[in-house]
């Protein structure tokens, strides 16, 4: 794309035990894929996949997710990368735009019925405060990631949010985690003033999800 040229670094990258070794870091620039999204690939050494992919629905967006995931990769392993005398190195820093990734509260907008909802109450200086607790059908969010909205009690003032999984199983599976924990926080009861119970669904076979910071 005019806008872009590939981001090419040769430097060296230091862990936490002093050791130091060369690094070759590539970033190609954003190319349209058939499903209207866009992709950028990422070589790197350090990364689980070479090249690795990252896809997002605005080739800017794309640039900057692929950096984000240089520097998480970076700050997750306690690495950094360092010049030929030992100076510290930065990688570029262009911001997310995220405004093509739907608002959690998609389904609820749709009118889309939650595949679980249930009312309940605490208790807090002696008033009873109603709470809802819900989970809606997951939508994909961007390529691999997956959210499942949900009303989570007293979470966020008792916004829609997302449980964010590498499936629709996974994304629904966290968000009945998600529920369950809530109520124990809370002390959630119903209205005879029995506690909540939130069902146990069996849990997916794990996969390993992307970068989920976006």
């Amino acid at each position: 794309m005019a806008d872009f040229e590939p981001f090419v670094l040769d430097a060296f990258i230091s862990d936490s035990q002093g050791s130091i070794r060369p690094i070759r870091i590539v970033v190609e620039i954003p190319v349209l894929m058939p499903d209207g999204s866009f992709k950028c690939d990422v070589h790197s050494s350090m990364l689980s996949k070479h090249p690795h992919p990252v896809y997002s629905g605005l080739p800017y967006d794309a640039w900057a997710k692929a950096f984000e995931l240089l520097r998480n990769t970076l700050s997750d392993d306690r690495h950094e990368l360092v010049d030929g005398v030992g100076n510290r190195l930065s990688l570029p820093s262009p911001p997310r735009d995220r405004s093509w990734v739907p608002s959690p509260d998609t389904q609820v907008k749709r009118g889309i019925e939650p595949i679980f909802r249930v009312e309940g109450w605490t208790k807090k200086d002696g008033s009873k405060t109603r709470i809802e607790l819900a989970i809606w059908p997951p939508f994909e969010e961007e390529r691999g990631v997956f959210c499942a909205p949900m009303k989570c009690g007293m979470r966020r003032g008792g916004a829609v949010m997302c449980s964010y999984g590498a499936s629709p199983e996974q994304a629904v599976y966290l968000a009945y985690g998600y529920l369950r924990i809530e109520i124990e926080f809370r002390e959630i009861f119903d209205i005879d003033g029995k506690p909540l119970v939130i069902p146990t669904i069996p849990e997916p076979p794990l996969i390993e999800a992307p970068n989920l910071q976006g």
